[in-house]
């Protein structure tokens, strides 16, 4: 078994380290917007397929943590989703295909920032509804950042994953692309 990083271990990985821990996706890396957004603590960006959601995200949790001493971490919702189903088979420890067993544990709750791609594009179940509220709810109760890029508005993800993100998105900055 691989041991558990703490908070404090990831925020003091070199930045060269810090930012290949990101894992934003190649396709993106490429065609990151040149301008990064400045947000306290929370971002919804939202827009249509195509509009540059992923690569603001992108250069924004990249700018951060390059600038600053924290750890972040890229993770697409559907893959979220499907990083939590593979747990199932092993006490709660992912696969040694993931970088780490512990991998959804660091995403909930140790990594400074994170950005949360796509939500609303997985696919409608109960499951992936429940788990994606639970992560924002946790991350907001925790004061952990986290950017959310979605086609979908702040009122149809509230509507979709519960009156319970309600709070939680309300104090999200925004910002349409």
């Amino acid at each position: 078994m691989r041991e558990w990083k703490s908070e404090v271990w990831w925020r003091n990985r070199p930045v060269d380290e810090r930012v290949k821990n990101l894992h934003i996706p190649k396709r993106i890396q490429g065609s990151m917007a040149p301008h990064a957004v400045n947000f306290e603590e929370n971002l919804f960006i939202q827009g249509t397929s195509g509009s540059g959601k992923s690569a603001l995200a992108a250069r924004t949790l990249y700018n951060i943590v390059t600038n600053n001493k924290v750890s972040g971490r890229w993770v697409e919702a559907d893959d979220y989703i499907e990083m939590i189903k593979d747990t199932f088979d092993d006490g709660g420890e992912l696969p040694e295909m993931y970088s780490s067993p512990h991998l959804v544990k660091y995403i909930k709750a140790s990594f400074d920032v994170i950005v949360l791609d796509g939500l609303g594009e997985e696919r409608l179940t109960e499951f992936a509804t429940h788990e994606l509220g639970s992560l924002i709810r946790k991350r907001f109760e925790k004061e952990k950042a986290t950017i959310i890029t979605s086609r979908l508005s702040i009122q149809d993800i509230k509507h979709r994953y519960g009156a319970r993100l309600a709070t939680p998105l309300a104090e999200f900055d925004f910002r349409a692309v």
